[in-house]
């Protein structure tokens, strides 16, 4: 190909590669709409307003305490995405540390401990609001998503064993690559 051909396709590559990235940018940031709660959320939402029979004072509140809660245990799953991340560092060196690695799991236990304690205090905020009646309801439908039925334990099931395939399957990937 030509000198000239070959410069045309490089500036019409720059500005396709251009064009995507404010296209993109534009959607993701200047266009979305981050005042309407995603469809998922939406659904929860609605589920807890039916079927505990809510008010629209509650349901705000209920509304607020969920997004603060969740504003909250947002940077603890970063550290523990972190700590976790680090443990593998550790753990792929050729001269294993015990005590680093003990360290790393007692970060670990922290973070989970302290996002443990903030749960239960959202649950006891949860509970504040509502009537004994819809109290009942309420720990009735949180003890079958934890435990039981079709939303709970089968759910948590599944992504265990699916995390449990993918961490044996990098663990396989890591002893292979070690000498």
């Amino acid at each position: 190909m030509s000198r000239k051909t070959l410069t045309w396709l490089l500036v019409f590559s720059i500005l396709l590669n251009i064009s995507t990235v404010v296209t993109f940018s534009y959607f993701r940031w200047v266009k979305s709409d981050k005042s309407r709660p995603s469809p998922q959320r939406r659904d929860h939402r609605d589920y807890f307003n039916q079927q505990l029979g809510l008010t629209a004072a509650q349901a705000d509140s209920m509304e607020n305490l969920r997004s603060r809660f969740w504003q909250e245990i947002k940077p603890l799953r970063m550290q523990l995405d972190q700590a976790r991340q680090e443990l593998f560092q550790v753990l792929k060196q050729d001269s294993l540390d015990d005590q680093k690695i003990n360290l790393k799991i007692d970060e670990i236990s922290e973070i989970q401990k302290l996002m443990q304690r903030k749960t239960i205090e959202n649950f006891l905020q949860h509970q504040s609001i509502l009537a004994p009646e819809q109290n009942k309801k309420f720990i009735e439908i949180m003890s079958s998503r934890l435990f039981f039925g079709e939303h709970g334990r089968g759910r948590a099931e599944k992504y265990r064993e699916d995390r449990y395939k993918k961490v044996k399957n990098d663990s396989l990937k890591l002893k292979e690559e070690k000498p």
